[in-house]
């Protein structure tokens, strides 16, 4: 087995197909006050997040807004 890096922090807007969305949510929890700063330094990320729900898991944070398939998802290791 290689090994794999220790430490990473990917943050991603996507504009997904509607049948794929629950495939990114898919064992997350839903969350009532999310972290958001980490949006900020991706590029042309969205301003108005006010149209999306938000769920979390172990070190994931994911964005849904379903009207616009719109994603956005942070997997960090600290």
């Amino acid at each position: 087995m290689l090994p794999g890096p220790t430490e990473w922090n990917v943050r991603v807007i996507a504009v997904v197909p509607v049948g794929e969305i629950d495939q990114w949510i898919d064992g997350l929890s839903e969350a009532s006050d999310p972290e958001l700063d980490w949006i900020s330094g991706i590029p042309n990320a969205p301003t108005d997040l006010s149209r999306y729900k938000w769920y979390e898991g172990d070190r994931v944070i994911v964005g849904v807004d379903r009207e616009s398939r719109s994603i956005l998802y942070w997997n960090h290791a600290s």
